[in-house]
């Protein structure tokens, strides 16, 4: 894991100057500087977080290099390894790492999710927009009925 300042300065040779990397973090090149340089401390936990996100690295990885390993740690314990999951909300990232964690051993089990969720995709569709049959996905519109059934009896 290199250290805060080697982080940056990988990252630095990204953008033509100093200022281009400054103004993609939202920062002041000062801030910048001082950070990369020797005596220089890291950003705090935003400014960590604003330069993982702007750079596309795990948070974890950028809080780590600044030396914020508990935040880091907390971070890895919230949201689990795949950062983009921290974008869900805390429904959607529960479903997505329960069907991650079905084994492989269980693909129809896999399967079968998948498939109930097709199934529903297009009541929920009907029901939030309440768009015209002729415009519904087919199996919606020839089910329509049943489709607001299930719906009003959810």
């Amino acid at each position: 894991m290199p250290s805060f300042r080697a982080l940056l300065r990988q990252l630095s040779k990204r953008y033509d100057t100093l200022q281009a990397f400054a103004d993609a973090l939202g920062i002041a090149p000062s801030r910048l500087t001082r950070s990369m340089s020797p005596r220089g401390l890291p950003f705090d936990i935003n400014g960590c977080l604003k330069l993982a996100k702007a750079m596309g690295l795990p948070p974890d990885q950028v809080l780590r290099a600044a030396g914020k390993a508990r935040t880091a740690d907390l971070i890895r314990e919230l949201y689990g390894d795949d950062p983009a999951l921290a974008r869900l909300s805390d429904d959607a990232r529960e479903l997505a790492q329960l069907y991650m964690a079905i084994h492989p051993q269980f693909a129809d089990i896999q399967r079968a999710v998948l498939n109930l969720l097709r199934l529903v995709q297009p009541i929920n569709t009907a029901h939030h927009r309440k768009a015209p049959a002729a415009t519904r996905h087919p199996a919606s519109a020839k089910n329509h009925a049943d489709d607001e059934r299930l719906v009003r009896d959810a």
